[in-house]
């Protein structure tokens, strides 16, 4: 996952700072900020004065407020937590901060505290990837993101000069097991064994005593996800040219014996390419249909993106599943509201958008059929039915 960190508002450079302003730096882009206001808050909603776009940290996971002559942290009783130099802070409670405090928000992102007196960032905060030559060919050049005990780096190929991204999990890290070690092997190796224009590449898996380095193709762009969230709903053609892609890497999944079920479509995992294509991101739901088995798992995937069958209790996950998961995605994209944080069950597309057509509200709505019988069947049925709806449009787009 690339996590985006951005001051939104009320910011200055650190080069002017004032006494007491607070400076805060963000370990995994290695980014320091200074704000220069006495109350803000840290989340991933772009109403925060820092905004970490990060899934687990909640919209308004903590605030720093500024007052008795110091800085303290409130976590604000976020569903994932925040931790003050290791120790998980109650909720509504307010906690003195000192100098090279750390601050982990949702057990993934990682903040170190310092006011503007103390300019110089900790020496501790060196990272020990930066600089180095992994497997004797991966030169490790900057942090991109972080998820789960996991950073991702930008590396560079020494000798044909191709940018890669490194995944690195940390073996004696909190909470890691040898399990969590087969299952990142047996993933891998899962993917590796695909072959489609929308499924990145993956050049090697290096391990050593302490990490599993895993090696993927650098996908430029930016996701669907982000441009939802920047610039709000969008037009109905593109959303279709999007979903007959998704369904073409979908089918090709479903069509591996034995199947390959997605499990987590939505649009934060869809990254559009300079070129208009797009490419999956993240695997790590993936799984492989077994039909002799009556369920699989429960809650995994994104709740408002993930069919109700993936919490358990209606039979195994399927190809159905993965519909139902490209449905939620498309009433994101058309209507601009993201169903993870929706407050009530979606309604027809049109209430939201009215210029968007009868024939695309159906077929949504049927995508996201509560009951999976009720739902297109296979890619293949909803390939037809976005071709049938999307031919008039072209007829009438080329006045023929």
């Amino acid at each position: 996952m690339d996590i985006t960190v951005r001051l939104q508002k009320d910011s200055v450079p650190a080069q002017e700072c004032q006494p007491d302003m607070i400076r805060l730096h963000h370990e995994q882009s290695g980014k320091t900020f200074s704000i220069k206001i006495t109350q803000f808050d840290v989340g991933r909603s772009m109403e925060c004065t820092l905004q970490i776009d990060n899934p687990y940290v909640a919209r308004k996971h903590a605030t720093f407020v500024y007052e008795e002559n110091g800085w303290h942290l409130i976590d604000n009783n976020s569903t994932n937590g925040t931790w003050l130099n290791g120790e998980k802070l109650q909720g509504g409670v307010r906690y003195r901060l000192h100098r090279n405090d750390e601050i982990v928000l949702a057990n993934v992102e990682k903040l170190v505290f310092f006011n503007s007196r103390e300019m110089e960032v900790p020496q501790k905060m060196a990272d020990p990837f930066i600089g180095t030559v992994v497997a004797g060919k991966y030169r490790v050049d900057q942090i991109i993101g972080s998820e789960n005990n996991t950073v991702s780096y930008m590396v560079t190929h020494e000798r044909t000069g191709r940018q890669w991204v490194m995944r690195t999990w940390n073996k004696t890290a909190t909470g890691y097991a040898p399990s969590v070690r087969d299952l990142i092997i047996k993933e891998t190796k899962m993917i590796m064994e695909l072959r489609h224009p929308m499924i990145p590449m993956i050049d090697d898996i290096v391990e050593n005593d302490q990490y599993i380095c895993v090696i993927r193709e650098y996908i430029p762009g930016d996701t669907l996800g982000e441009i939802v969230r920047h610039y709000g709903a969008q037009p109905q053609l593109p959303v279709m040219s999007w979903a007959m892609q998704i369904c073409s890497v979908l089918k090709y999944l479903h069509s591996q014996n034995p199947p390959r079920i997605y499990r987590d479509m939505k649009p934060g995992n869809l990254v559009l390419r300079p070129d208009g294509s797009l490419m999956l991101k993240e695997f790590n739901t993936m799984r492989i249909y077994n039909p002799a088995k009556k369920g699989d798992t429960y809650c995994l995937g994104t709740r408002g993106y993930a069919a109700p069958e993936q919490y358990g209790g209606m039979g195994q996950t399927d190809a159905r599943t993965d519909i139902y998961g490209l449905g939620m995605t498309m009433y994101h994209l058309l209507t601009g509201r993201d169903p993870e944080v929706l407050a009530e069950d979606p309604k027809p597309i049109r209430q939201y958008e009215p210029a968007l057509s009868a024939g695309l509200e159906k077929i949504v709505s049927k995508c996201v059929k509560q009951d999976p019988k009720k739902r297109f069947q296979n890619c293949d049925a909803l390939l037809k039915a976005l071709n049938e709806e999307l031919q008039p449009k072209r007829f009438r787009l080329f006045g023929k």
